[in-house]
């Protein structure tokens, strides 16, 4: 079951139930619905990058660099934080609505575990620009571009990670830790957390202390809601 179909479940419960469904309880629900993402995942080659890491590693890096995650799993919480989204994020970016977060989050998550493939762009397989470019088009309902260097041209770029905020894509050089062309890109989470579709471990959460990323970061980029107005064309669905 996907995993925004669950989280609108638990939300009827909640209504139904006058209870609230405890953070741990669901988020053992969500490692439980992408368990035949691991198993299809154990036999792949590790390569250069070690093994690949698992869904519910992931969620781990999720639960502990990004802790607001667990707040957001409450309804009661959802309501609150929603009347004061607008205070605390730019209201420039298209992220600045708790709920867009919620959704990107919920999407992340539901694709967890799925292998990288160059080019590809679905859950059988997907690279890290088609990965950003699906997230968009599921999240906000908009076509985006699927090449690293036609999604850095519509942002509005963050030179320090410490000035990046929850929605930001963030930048990477290729292999070449020298080089300064953009070769990766993923999501900024919050607090050096960022979700990407990595080669050889497929859809992860990863910080940016773990590997060389932090050598490798280049930029930051805020989709700011002027910018893609006028370049994306919403889906008529």
């Amino acid at each position: 079951m996907k995993l925004k179909y669950f989280v609108t479940l638990f939300i009827v419960a909640v209504l139904v139930s006058g209870s609230v469904l405890q953070p741990s309880e669901a988020i053992a629900k969500v490692k439980t619905t992408q368990h035949h993402k691991n198993k299809s995942n154990k036999h792949r080659r590790h390569g250069r990058y070690g093994r690949p890491q698992s869904v519910e590693e992931s969620l781990m890096n999720l639960e502990k660099y990004f802790p607001e995650y667990l707040n957001w799993l409450s309804y009661n919480t959802f309501l609150l934080e929603s009347n004061k989204s607008n205070s605390i994020f730019d209201n420039n970016s298209v992220f600045s609505n708790l709920n867009s977060r919620i959704r990107l989050i919920e999407n992340i998550n539901d694709w967890l575990g799925t292998p990288y493939k160059h080019g590809g762009h679905s859950q059988k397989g997907v690279d890290c620009s088609n990965f950003t470019s699906c997230m968009i088009s599921e999240t906000l309902g908009w076509k985006f571009p699927c090449s690293v260097g036609s999604q850095s041209v519509l942002v509005k770029p963050i030179k320090s990670i410490d000035d990046m905020q929850f929605g930001d894509l963030i930048f990477f050089s290729g292999r070449n830790k020298r080089a300064q062309r953009l070769g990766h890109v993923g999501f900024y989470i919050g607090n050096g957390l960022f979700a990407h579709s990595s080669s050889g471990r497929g859809v992860i959460y990863t910080h940016i202390s773990q590997g060389y990323y932090t050598e490798r970061f280049r930029e930051g980029g805020r989709l700011p809601v002027e910018s893609m107005a006028s370049h994306l064309t919403q889906n008529s669905q």
